[in-house]
């Protein structure tokens, strides 16, 4: 934990979390333990307010982990093409899910709904950023050739869906300009600003 105040004043708090984290067995999802490790009580306390993501792929120096559970990349595995595994000078290593699989889009649905219902009328939660997709949940697969294709706006919009159904109380952002996030008053945010 912190022993002392943050030095650079602030009001919110980024909490990236990968569904490896969330539901490591299948049906069993640890708020719990994911609220102690990232501190939510800590945080609270001081006022601070939290922005989430959930994260699929976040690249790391280490070419055999992986970000979803092991139960649902079997899964995937019985059923065909479950991904690509990329070891890249450019962003590090990791698997990148194959986002199309229909298998992956009916247990996201499923992921989202139970996030929604832990925290959709969660006072503490500021905002919920559109995760899932892509490297670090940034909706992109750069570079393609090495860590798979990112999907089409029609599958895209799929896993938007899924946070525009469950989530009514909270402010919803995307990291791009995507047409469903115009259609559908999104938030837009982006680390590249400023």
């Amino acid at each position: 934990g912190i022993e002392r105040e943050y030095e650079q004043p602030h009001s919110l708090v980024y909490v990236g979390m990968t569904w490896r984290e969330i539901e490591p067995e299948k049906g069993v999802y640890d708020w719990d333990g994911l609220e102690e490790k990232y501190q939510f009580d800590f945080w609270s306390q001081r006022g601070k307010k939290f922005n989430l993501r959930i994260v699929l792929d976040n690249p790391t120096d280490d070419p055999t982990h992986m970000d979803i559970p092991d139960w649902l990349y079997d899964e995937l595995d019985a059923e065909g093409d479950p991904g690509t595994w990329y070891e890249t000078d450019e962003i590090g290593h990791g698997f990148s899910p194959n986002y199309s699989h229909p298998l992956l889009i009916e247990y996201h649905e499923k992921l989202i709904e139970e996030f929604a219902a832990r925290y959709d009328n969660d006072p503490r939660i500021a905002y919920i950023q559109l995760g899932s997709l892509g490297h670090w949940g940034e909706w992109h697969n750069w570079p393609e050739e090495k860590t798979g294709a990112f999907p089409k706006l029609d599958v895209s919009d799929q896993y938007v869906r899924h946070y525009l159904d469950n989530f009514s109380n909270k402010l919803l952002g995307m990291r791009k300009p995507f047409p469903i996030a115009s259609e559908n008053n999104l938030g837009l945010f982006n680390d590249m600003f400023g």
